[in-house]
This record gives C-alpha cells, sequence and structure tokens, in this order.
C-alpha cells in the first residue's frame, strides 16, 4: 500500500481491528512488566521508562527538535535516575534510543512522515520495552 493510502487507513475511525489487538498486545506486556519489577524503586523505574521513551520519541523527530541544552538537561536527569536505580541502568536508556530511532526509520519510510499516531506508537513501544529490560537489569 502506497504510503499516502496508509495515511488515509490512519484517520479512518471504522479501521480499528488492528488497534484493539494492539492494545490487547501491549496491555498484557505493560502489566506484566509492572508486575515483574521490585516494589521498591517501582516509582524510579516507571519513570525512567517513560522518560526514556519520551526523550527517544523528542530525537526521532527530525523535524523539530528542541534545543540542544534541553535535549542535554534530558539526558542528564535520565542519567542521574538511572544511578538510582542500578549502575546499569544507563544501557536501558541507550537501548531505548536505538530502539525509538530505529522505529521513527521504519515508520517515516511507511507513512512517508511522523504523524502523532507514529509519535504515540514510539513512545508507548518504547516505555514497554524498557519496563521490560528493567526487570531483567541487575540489581545491587
Amino acid at each position: 500500500v502506497p504510503p499516502q493510502r496508509r495515511l488515509e487507513i490512519l484517520k479512518d475511525p471504522r479501521h480499528g481491528t488492528f488497534a484493539i489487538s494492539y492494545f490487547a498486545v501491549a496491555t498484557a506486556l505493560w502489566l506484566a512488566a509492572l508486575f515483574a519489577l521490585p516494589i521498591a524503586g517501582l516509582e524510579q523505574n516507571c519513570a525512567l521508562a517513560a522518560g526514556s521513551a519520551r526523550f527517544a520519541a523528542v530525537l526521532g523527530a527530525l523535524d523539530r527538535r528542541p534545543s540542544p541544552f534541553i535535549l542535554g538537561l534530558d539526558a542528564v536527569l535520565l542519567a542521574v535516575l538511572s544511578v538510582s536505580i542500578s549502575p546499569w541502568a544507563w544501557i536501558v536508556i541507550v537501548a531505548i534510543v536505538v530502539f525509538a530511532l530505529l522505529q521513527c526509520t521504519v515508520l517515516r519510510r511507511a507513512l512517508s512522515r511522523l504523524t502523532g499516531d507514529a509519535y504515540g506508537c514510539t513512545i508507548v513501544c518504547s516505555e514497554i520495552a524498557a519496563l521490560v529490560a528493567l526487570v531483567f537489569l541487575p540489581r545491587p
């Protein structure tokens, strides 16, 4: 299907079958990861997953990025947060950034541009991936 037709399908409210099935799978993975994380430090883990997913999605936006100062400040805050979780948590941030950049590249090719739906998909997938990665992170 050409990219223009894909964009039309995204706008059509009658094409919700894949969205509903995606939502069911995403919710199951998200909840499984949340329940697998240790209760102690759950707030930090959720903050790191959400923050790194949104940071990565912003980096994937080639057309409109914030200033380098804001990006640098966000990176420093994420790094400080990662140290409070584990000495290895920075690996999750790097992995999520790479994952989101790849996903943005694939979506940009498929749709010819990134839409709000594409950014939302990138953020949700990246956050779930970060939570799953944090489950397997070695703890001190």
